[in-house]
C-alpha cells in the first residue's frame, strides 16, 4: 500500500466510531494521531527526496545545456582556424551531447512534477493533521465532559440516597416521640418508687433509733429511783 492510499485511510478512519469501540478512547486517539504523524514524517521525507532528485535532474540538464553550448562554440573556433576536421570532432560531441540534453530536459520535468505535487499533497497532509489533532482533542475533551457529568450524576444520586435515609431516620425518631415520653414516665416512675422506698428504710432507722433513746432514758430513770429506794 502507498504512502498517500496509508494516509488517507487514516484520514478517512472514523473517529466517533474509535472512540466508541475503543476501551481507553484517548489512547486509542493519540495512537491514531502518532500514526499520522508517523505516515507524515514518511511523506515529508519522500517529498523531500522528490525536490532533491528534481534539483540534480535539472543541474544535468544545465550542465548538458553548457556543454553543448561549449562544443558549438569550439567547433566555430576550429573551423575559423581553418582546422575542418576538429571541427567536425567538435560538432560530433556537441549532437552527443544534445542527445543527453533532451533526456535530462524530460528526466527534470518529469521530476519536477513529481516533486510539485509531492510537496501539494505534503501541505494538504499536514493541515489534515493539523484538523484532525483538533478534532481528536476536541472529542476526548467531550468524552472527558461526559464522564465527569456522568460522575457528578452518580454522585448526585448518592447524595439523594443517604438524604433521603436521614430524613427516613428523623422521621422515624419523631414518630417515636410517644414512645420515649412514656419510657421517661415510667423511669420516672421507678425512680419515685425507689425513693419512697428508701424514705421508708430512712424512716424505720430514726425509729429504731427513738426507741433506742427511750429505752435508754427510762433505764436511767429506773437506775436511779433504784438507788434513791435503796
Amino acid at each position: 500500500m502507498g504512502i498517500f492510499s496509508r494516509i488517507g485511510n487514516i484520514m478517512t478512519a472514523g473517529v466517533n466510531d474509535i472512540l466508541d469501540k475503543a476501551e481507553d478512547p484517548e489512547k486509542m486517539v493519540n495512537q491514531m494521531i502518532r500514526n499520522m504523524e508517523n505516515s507524515v514524517t514518511e511523506l515529508e521525507e519522500s517529498t523531500a527526496s522528490a525536490l532533491a532528485a528534481a534539483k540534480l535532474a535539472m543541474r544535468k540538464y544545465d550542465k548538458a545545456v553548457q556543454e553543448k553550448g561549449e562544443w558549438q562554440t569550439r567547433a566555430e573556433q576550429a573551423l575559423a582556424s581553418g582546422n575542418e576536421d576538429l571541427a567536425r570532432k567538435a560538432l560530433m560531441k556537441k549532437n552527443s551531447i544534445e542527445k543527453n540534453v533532451s533526456i535530462f530536459e524530460k528526466q527534470a520535468a518529469d521530476a519536477n512534477k513529481l516533486a510539485n505535487r509531492m510537496k501539494e499533497e505534503y501541505q494538504t497532509v499536514k493541515e489534515q493533521l493539523a484538523e484532525a489533532r483538533d478534532k481528536a482533542g476536541h472529542l476526548i475533551n467531550q468524552k472527558k465532559a461526559a464522564e465527569s457529568r456522568k460522575k457528578i450524576n452518580e454522585d448526585s444520586n448518592k447524595f439523594n440516597s443517604s438524604l433521603n435515609s436521614v430524613k427516613g431516620a428523623f422521621s422515624t425518631m419523631n414518630n417515636a416521640d410517644e414512645m420515649f415520653a412514656k419510657m421517661e414516665e415510667k423511669i420516672d416512675k421507678d425512680l419515685v418508687a425507689i425513693e419512697a422506698r428508701e424514705e421508708l428504710q430512712e424512716d424505720s432507722i430514726e425509729k429504731e433509733f427513738a426507741e433506742l433513746t427511750k429505752k435508754t432514758a427510762i433505764d436511767d430513770e429506773l437506775e436511779a429511783l433504784k438507788a434513791k429506794v435503796k
